[in-house]
Order: C-alpha cells, then structure tokens, then sequence
C-alpha cells in the first residue's frame, strides 16, 4: 500500500500541478493532506502563482 503524503499548497497552482505530477508517477492507493491548501497565513506573502480556484 503507497501513500503520497501532501501538505503546505498554500493555493499555489504549482504545487497542485506538482502532487497531480507525483499522483501519475507512483500511483499511490491514498493521498493524505497535513493542511494548509489554501490559506497562505497573516505573515506569509501569497505565492507568485496563487490561483486557487484553477485547476490543474
């Protein structure tokens, strides 16, 4: 059984494209996400590709 463990996307379509990218070259049985997919935090500038609403 294969996991690809996520985390810290921040809306950032790079890294959506990046899991997407990992999911269709190890073929995972589960993907499990820490968080942070979305909000980039109150210190934190948003990423320089922040489109969460597109989809990869």
């Amino acid at each position: 059984m294969k996991y690809l463990v996520v985390s810290d996307i921040h809306g950032a379509l790079s890294g959506a494209e990046a899991i997407k990218n990992a999911y269709d070259f190890h073929t995972p049985d589960y993907i499990l996400c820490l968080g942070d997919i979305l909000y980039h935090g109150p210190r934190n500038d948003l990423p320089l590709d922040y489109a969460p609403k597109k989809s990869c």
